[in-house]
């Protein structure tokens, strides 16, 4: 996986070249740069996917447990076996 760092001087030069005054342009790009922990990626998203799809797949099992234990009961309930 690539790891794509904030270039904040080449950000800084584009916002001067699109008008931005210099000082407003290096504060654009600080503050894109310090935003930057709080991406997210595809990698992360990805990751979260499986994360899901472990959890359903545990809730699944517990459900399915869940609606045996409760049928074990209903039969005990139903023919006093204790």
């Amino acid at each position: 996986m690539a790891i794509t760092l904030f270039d904040t001087l080449t950000a800084s030069k584009d916002l001067q070249q699109a008008g931005f005054e210099k000082s407003q342009a290096e504060a654009i790009a600080m503050v894109i740069k310090q935003s930057e922990g709080d991406l997210v990626t595809k990698h992360d998203i990805a990751l979260l996917k499986s994360d899901i799809a472990l959890l359903n797949t545990g809730i699944d099992q517990l459900r399915s447990e869940l609606k045996i234990g409760i049928s074990q009961l209903k039969s005990e309930i139903r023919y006093g076996n204790n």
